[in-house]
């Protein structure tokens, strides 16, 4: 049995939408001048990965696909949480606390890295681009 047609539409989708999603918040979080603007840009990212982590943790999935699926789903909650704690690091006008938060943020990425990687390995083909 080879890979789901419906669960890659579906994946593809969620990734689609995170990749745009997170280049404007990326972009917005890039400009802030203040701490309040950061706080903001870094917020509408954690939206962005929970919305993508929330998309694909509600698909039916096959046996084969729910290991992979189930990392892809931990790894965008790491992007959310990572955002999150760079929106309260800004907020907080905490630079260390902030510096933290942007290696969280790394290693959430790399994490979802990861989880591509996994479903490569499961016959799916993935678009590799940062979100």
């Amino acid at each position: 049995m080879g890979p789901s047609g419906d669960y890659a539409a579906a994946v593809s989708k969620a990734l689609a939408d995170l990749r745009r999603g997170a280049a404007a918040g990326r972009a917005r979080l890039g400009g802030a001048d203040t701490p309040d603007d950061q706080a903001a840009a870094a917020r509408r990212l954690a939206r962005v990965y929970g919305t993508a982590a929330e998309a694909v943790g509600a698909l039916e999935l096959g046996p084969a696909d729910r290991t992979a699926n189930r990392f892809l789903v931990q790894a965008l909650g790491a992007g959310r949480t990572a955002f999150d704690r760079v929106a309260s690091a800004a907020t907080a006008g905490d630079d260390e606390r902030y510096r933290q938060a942007g290696g969280a943020v790394k290693r959430g990425e790399q994490q979802l890295a990861e989880a591509l990687s996994r479903l490569e390995a499961a016959g799916y083909r993935v678009r590799r681009d940062r979100p």
